[in-house]
C-alpha cells in the first residue's frame, strides 16, 4: 500500500517537509514503513515526522569521528534539545559560562523539522520522550560498556522506549488513553523489546564499526565471554568462518528471553490504539520480533550479516496480526465500552 499523500496535511507549505520525513522512514526503516504506511494519512505523516527526529539524533552520534569531532556533536545535541524545548516555550540552559547560548539553527534548517513541529503541536506530544531520546544519544556519544541487565534496559528505555512515548498520542484511540499510565508503559516496553532485538541483530556491526558492545558484562562473564572474544568472533565471521560458539548462542538466547517480556504488553492494550492503528502496531511488533528467528536460522550469525525477515514472512505475520486484533476486539471491546 502506498503511503498517504501529504498535500492535504495542514498548510500547503508543510507538504515538502512531510514528504522529506516520509523519505527518511522509507529509506532507513523499511519494516516500520511497511507497517505504518497502512495508517490514515495524518497519523502516518506524524509517525514519519517523529521517526525523522529520532533518526537525526541517532545519526548525529553515529557520524561522530568520521564526519565531525565529539565536541561538535555535543553542540549539535545541545541545539537539538534547545529546539525541542522551544516548541514547549522553554529553552536549554547552558552549563558552561562564556560559550554563549547553544544554537538550534542547524536542526531548524532540516527539511523534516516543520513537519515535526507541526506533529508535536497537532497531537500534543509531551516533551519527555524527546528529551529521553537525546539523553540516550548522549550515552552513546560517551559510550561505556554496559555492566548489567538493568543498565541495558535503562539504555533501551531512553533510546527506544522513548519512541513509544512519543508515538502514544499519535496512535491512541482517545486522549484519555494517551494519558493512561498502563498504556504508556506498554508503549514504552514495546520500544525496549524492539531495541533488544536490534542489539541482538547488530552485534558484529556495533563492535566492528563503532567499537560498542551492548551485551551486559555480567552476563558475558557467566558465559565465559569477554569483549575481546566477541571482537574475535566478528573478525573471523568476516573472513568466512561463521561458526558461532555455543557459549555465545547461550548468551544471545538469554538476552532474547529478557527482551521477550517487553513485547507481551502490546497485545493487552491493542484496544487502546485507534482502530486504524491497531494493525500497524501489532504487525510492527510481530515483524520486528521475527528478526530474532532469522538470526537463529542463520546459525546466530549476527556478525557478518544483518538478518531480516523475508517478504513472505512479513505477509504471514500481517495475517497473524489481523487474527490477533479480531480476537482481541471480541474479548476486550465489551469491557472497554463498559469501563468507558
Amino acid at each position: 500500500m502506498t503511503a498517504a499523500k501529504t498535500e492535504d496535511t495542514g498548510p500547503l507549505n508543510l507538504a515538502p517537509s512531510y514528504r522529506a520525513a516520509e523519505a527518511v522512514i522509507k529509506d532507513r526503516a523499511k519494516s516500520f514503513y511497511r507497517a505504518f504506511s497502512r495508517l490514515s494519512e495524518e497519523r502516518f505523516n506524524a509517525v514519519a515526522a517523529v521517526y525523522a527526529f529520532c533518526r537525526y539524533a541517532d545519526d548525529l552520534v553515529d557520524d561522530t569521528g568520521s564526519l565531525r569531532p565529539q565536541a561538535e556533536t555535543e553542540k549539535l545535541l545541545d541545539g537539538l534539545e534547545s529546539a525541542v524545548l522551544s516548541l514547549y516555550g522553554s529553552q536549554k540552559k547552558t552549563a558552561a559560562a562564556g560559550n554563549g547560548t547553544c544554537t538550534d539553527r542547524e536542526v531548524r534548517n532540516e527539511l523534516w523539522w516543520p513537519a515535526f513541529s507541526d506533529t508535536v503541536h497537532r497531537f500534543a506530544i509531551p516533551k519527555d520522550g524527546f528529551l529521553a531520546q537525546i539523553r540516550g544519544q548522549r550515552l552513546d556519544l560517551h559510550f561505556k560498556d554496559i555492566q548489567t541487565g538493568d543498565e541495558l534496559i535503562e539504555y533501551c528505555r531512553l533510546v527506544a522506549g522513548s519512541v513509544g512515548l512519543m508515538l502514544a498520542p499519535v496512535l491512541a484511540d482517545k486522549a484519555q488513553a494517551a494519558q493512561d499510565g498502563r498504556f504508556l508503559c506498554a508503549c514504552e516496553n514495546l520500544g525496549i523489546g524492539m531495541q533488544i532485538t536490534n542489539i541482538l541483530r547488530d552485534v558484529g556491526e556495533d563492535i566492528l564499526t563503532r567499537n560498542r558492545l551492548y551485551l551486559p558484562q555480567n552476563m558475558m562473564s557467566r558465559h565465559n565471554l569477554t569483549k575481546h572474544d566477541i571482537k574475535n568472533i566478528a573478525d573471523m565471521s568476516l573472513k568466512g568462518n561463521i561458526e558461532v560458539p555455543s557459549n555465545f548462542r547461550a548468551l544471545w538466547e538469554q538476552l532474547a528471553m529478557l527482551g521477550n517480556g517487553f513485547y507481551t504488553d502490546c497485545e493487552k492494550y491493542l484496544m487502546y490504539f485507534q482502530s486504524s492503528c491497531r494493525l500497524s502496531v501489532a504487525a510492527a511488533s510481530l515483524i520486528y520480533h521475527s528478526i530474532e528467528d532469522e538470526v537463529r536460522k542463520n546459525g546466530y550469525n549476527c556478525f557478518s550479516k544483518r538478518c531480516a525477515s523475508s517478504k513472505l514472512t512479513k505477509l504471514k505475520l500481517i495475517i497473524k496480526a489481523k487474527k490477533i486484533i479480531r480476537q482481541t476486539e471480541r474479548l476486550q471491546a465489551p469491557k472497554i465500552l463498559k469501563d468507558g
